[in-house]
């Protein structure tokens, strides 16, 4: 018997696995799944112990068990456990310990409830080609067979449409069904089999004009997804910087709400410095594609750059109309929570005086649980804003350019951005959240597979609702591959720009939140 198969062996013994050094657990995770009783039990084992663990670090931590919590949050949050132990019987390997996990998280529908896997498998099969999302249509993205070629359409698959593929599948890969930005995260992961015992791998694809009977075989090592789900990934750039587009226009590339290193740091305090210069502009593209989110603070730190404050603080209020609700767990920062480290620690945001005033004056209730929840009020309350608008110091066009990736803080920049005067959003969707906020701090699950994170805050009153996305109009719809730099820019300067420069056009905002029940 191997090395690997006595460890197999010896943790099923055990009969916790999460008892195991993590090492050997992550050597396991990335092994062919052995196929023995012993093994599945062995994982069954792990899942078991992770679960039990992550009930309680939720009942805990989670915002939503105790605000609003009560009995209906405990009966779903029960219905969710037992329906994962009964799904654990499936389970023989870590692509089924994954898989669970996954499902039982996701059923929140709360892209800030998340798990971070701390390993990446390295058994996947695919059919030869994989997908990709592009505005609507389900295109071969990557190909080492003749009958799928890239950029071929994929239409259908074992006689059904690829949409409704992705909304089935959207209860075991997250997102609300029917979003598009569900749509794109799950397309990436459609043909890529990762031992999910959970979901049925399609048969048959129309390819173009043709079927082609899909051969599953060993993958090529690709990227391994290691959340549990949310924003498809689109561009690995979070760079922050300002360049020149076209004649006299700007490109201001913002990658990330939150800085993770002094650098980073240094060239969005860069960037808000420069801000004030692009004010006599003929155009403005602000790119957010692919950023995650972060804190509030720096974008608005560049809307007071560009817009100048009096016109910036009169306009971006989509903030400042949320009563927030933060909860402090009784053990917060204790055993097995971990929040932002070295340089990301470090890193001082800008103020953002509306919100400084009103986290100064928070109603701080005393839980039964030793917790505490502090109620802060719309700051607009205590706002007196002048009855005439200032004058917009900039003359540029502004366009904001998001995608599906555009997550959390990114989303509430969108917020802001569509309540000023002819900013016009193009792109794609962005992506969703519900009003819960995220946090920092992560939990740690016994067998060190993952890392769970989950929100702290509640955005009471937040004029977007739960899951709504903000979408461009038709009109402005990038039609192509929004990952495609080159082809978006020529797509700007070739269709958008010179439309709604031409005698008689009508610059205006042109873009809706968009849920799944709109």
């Amino acid at each position: 018997m191997t090395r690997l198969a006595n460890l197999t062996s010896a943790l099923a013994a055990a009969a916790l696995l999460a008892m195991a050094a993590q090492p050997a657990v992550a050597q396991l995770a990335q092994q062919p799944a052995p196929d023995n009783p012993q093994a599945a039990a062995a994982w069954r084992s792990l899942l078991d112990a992770d679960l039990t663990d992550l009930r309680e670090v939720v009942q805990r931590n989670y915002i939503y068990a105790v605000y609003p919590g009560g009995s209906a949050w405990n009966d779903r949050l029960d219905r969710a456990l037992a329906r994962a132990r009964r799904e654990t019987a499936q389970v023989k390997d870590f692509g089924g310990y994954r898989a669970v996990l996954q499902h039982f998280i996701v059923s929140f529908g709360d892209a800030h409830f998340s798990a971070y896997f701390t390993v990446a498998s390295r058994q996947a099969r695919w059919p030869g080609f994989s997908l990709t999302y592009r505005a609507g249509r389900y295109v071969v993205a990557a190909s080492q067979v003749a009958d799928a070629r890239p950029g071929d359409q994929v239409s259908a698959c074992d006689g059904r449409s690829l949409d409704a593929w992705m909304d089935g599948l959207a209860e075991f890969y997250g997102g609300p069904k029917g979003r598009e930005t569900t749509r794109a995260a799950i397309a990436d992961q459609f043909l890529l089999d990762r031992g999910n015992p959970l979901v049925t791998l399609p048969r048959i694809c129309r390819v173009g004009q043709r079927d082609v009977a899909l051969t599953w075989r060993p993958a090529p090592l690709m990227a391994d997804p290691m959340r549990t789900s949310g924003a498809p990934v689109t561009l690995a750039d979070h760079g922050l910087a300002i360049s020149d587009f076209g004649r006299n226009g700007a490109w201001v590339r913002i990658g990330t709400m939150g800085p993770e290193t002094q650098a980073q740091a240094a060239q969005f305090r860069a960037l808000i410095a420069a801000a004030p210069t692009l004010r006599d502009k003929d155009v403005i593209v602000i790119d957010v594609r692919g950023n995650p989110g972060g804190p509030y603070d720096w974008f608005m730190a560049f809307l007071r750059g560009l817009y100048g404050q009096p016109y910036a603080d009169h306009y971006a209020r989509a903030r400042l109309e949320i009563a927030n609700v933060i909860y402090t767990p009784p053990d917060a920062g204790g055993a097995g929570e971990a929040g932002f480290a070295g340089e990301a620690g470090a890193i001082k945001a800008p103020p953002d005086p509306p919100l400084v005033a009103a986290l100064a004056r928070p109603r701080v209730t005393t839980l039964p649980n030793g917790g505490r929840l502090a109620f802060l009020e719309p700051p607009v309350k205590s706002i007196a804003y002048p009855a005439t608008p200032p004058a917009d110091p900039v003359r540029a066009r502004v366009y904001v350019l998001a995608d599906y990736a555009c997550a959390s803080a990114c989303i509430a920049f969108a917020d802001e951005m569509m309540r000023f005067p002819g900013v016009t959003l193009i792109g794609t969707e962005t992506h969703v959240d519900m009003r819960s906020g995220g946090w920092p701090g992560g939990f740690e699950l016994p067998s060190g597979l993952a890392v769970v994170r989950m929100g702290r805050m509640v955005r009471e009153g937040r004029a977007r609702g739960d899951n709504e996305a903000w979408a461009p109009g038709p009109e402005n719809r990038f039609p192509g591959d929004i990952a495609d730099t080159a082809a978006v820019k020529s797509w700007i300067l070739g269709v958008i720009l010179p439309r709604d420069a031409a005698p008689g056009a009508t610059w205006r905002q042109t873009a809706s939140l968009k849920g799944p029940d709109r």
